[in-house]
Order: C-alpha cells, then sequence, then structure tokens
C-alpha cells in the first residue's frame, strides 16, 4: 500500500479482473468550478506580494 500511497481511510475502486488481478485506484474528491474560483481569489490575493517578487 505504501507503494500505491494509499492510507488507511482514503477511499478507492477495487477492479478484478477475469485473470485475478486486482486494481485498486483511488478516489480523489472533485471540487466545483465555483469553489475552485472561490479558493484561487483567495490564495492570489493573500499570497499577492509573493507573486510580485516571483514576476
Amino acid at each position: 500500500m505504501d507503494l500505491a500511497r494509499i492510507k488507511v481511510g482514503n477511499k478507492v475502486n477495487v477492479t478484478v479482473h477475469p485473470g485475478g488481478s486486482i486494481v485498486l485506484t483511488p478516489i480523489h474528491p472533485v471540487i466545483d468550478p465555483g469553489t475552485a474560483a472561490t479558493t484561487a481569489r483567495r490564495l492570489i490575493k493573500k499570497n499577492a506580494a509573493l507573486f510580485k517578487r516571483l514576476s
């Protein structure tokens, strides 16, 4: 599990193939566009001085 970077409590999709192999795929939460835009604006405003120095 360490190699797959899956920790206890993470949600995964489990697929069992006919040949017997088991595939675990992490399920990542999806963020809606409105929340993403709000969060991006907040982070840009919070780090405005840093962005100015880097540009």
